[in-house]
């Protein structure tokens, strides 16, 4: 039986049956989803991401989405950057959204930019099928631009508004002009306001001395440069940084996460997505060409690591730079000289 032809079991439901977010920024899409899981936190969900950017179904994904939990929880199929994932997949899919599994939730992430009309655009081989029918019938539909030049000024009063601030109008524009063009590294930019600033308090242009006032280090050639191991030129650049400012930690981690998220998606064919110069984007091009997934993935997870270090107070903002700077370098290092390097 369709979800469509079972309205007693829908009605029901505290959670739609699955659903299809369809963003072009990672910032809002992540927040939506858990927030959508929250509220249904007393269920404890579980969110299992794929990605579809092979143009394949991912490995393990047809089992996470069929078989239950043995020990009863529940989970969250997330499957990022669906759009490229043929009609044969989308085909298959009808059989397995064609019931509600409570322990199961499906949730599909449509992710290629909006038209210049600022709307979604929905592949033909999903939006022919009568799962996407019964979605938007019962509201299992969720759409948002990302960040526009329309949204950043709400995005930014909203931001502020919940810590105790308010912007005014001339720094809403400065801000909205220069902000950059997703949430994540917009947010980053913000934090480096919450770190600077006190609330409450009007935020004025002259406050704004924080944002971008790292566009001298170049973030790009740093990460280059331990790429090809040379790591004390790179750890130069950032000491003198961070004697400049204690909090210079939080922004070259924020500008490090901007620079890999880029690389990544060079990495794994969403070059459309990457609005660059072309010969920024060629360079960026052929450093992602000597990475591979795996050292994408351990980027993210020392950027992430050190953040948590100096947050929980763990390790000071020097500690934590060289914690990340050595960390990247033994990332990109060949598997004999990381050896050498551990029993040194």
């Amino acid at each position: 039986m369709h979800p469509a032809d079972n309205s007693n079991n829908l009605n029901n439901m505290k959670r739609p049956g699955f659903l299809f977010c369809i963003c072009p920024d990672p910032g809002f899409l992540l927040e939506y989803i858990r927030e959508r899981l929250g509220e249904n936190s007393g269920q404890n969900w579980h969110m299992h991401t794929f990605w579809g950017d092979e143009g394949e179904a991912p490995e393990g994904f047809w089992s996470a989405v069929t078989q239950p939990d043995i020990l009863g929880g529940n989970r969250a199929v997330v499957l990022r950057n669906a759009d490229p994932l043929p009609d044969a997949f989308w085909k298959a899919l009808s059989r397995h959204l064609s019931g509600f599994k409570k322990g199961i939730w499906p949730i599909f992430c449509l992710e290629k930019p909006w038209s210049k009309q600022n709307k979604p655009s929905v592949p033909k081989a999903i939006s022919k099928h009568k799962y996407w029918e019964v979605a938007k019938d019962r509201g299992w539909i969720w759409e948002h631009p990302g960040l526009t030049p329309q949204t950043v000024p709400g995005h930014l009063k909203k931001w502020a508004a919940d810590r105790g601030f308010e912007f005014t109008p001339e720094a809403v524009r400065i801000l909205a002009a220069d902000a950059p063009a997703d949430k994540l590294g917009l947010d980053r930019e913000l934090e480096k306001l919450e770190l600077y600033l006190d609330p409450p308090r009007k935020i004025t242009p002259t406050d704004l001395t924080p944002i971008n006032s790292y566009a001298e280090l170049d973030i790009f050639a740093c990460l280059k440069a331990l790429h090809e191991g040379n790591t004390a030129v790179v750890w130069d650049k950032i000491f003198a940084e961070s004697e400049k400012n204690s909090d210079f930690v939080f922004p070259f981690i924020g500008l490090l996460a901007w620079e890999t998220r880029i690389l990544w998606q060079l990495r794994t064919g969403q070059e459309k997505e990457v609005n660059l110069p072309g010969f920024i984007l060629n360079q960026k091009k052929g450093l992602a060409a000597q990475m591979n997934r795996k050292h994408l993935r351990a980027l993210w997870e020392r950027i992430l690591e050190t953040e948590l270090r100096v947050k929980t107070g763990r390790q000071d903002s020097t500690q934590a730079l060289e914690y990340l700077v050595l960390g990247i370098r033994d990332i990109f290092r060949p598997p004999e000289k990381q050896k050498q390097s551990r029993t040194a």
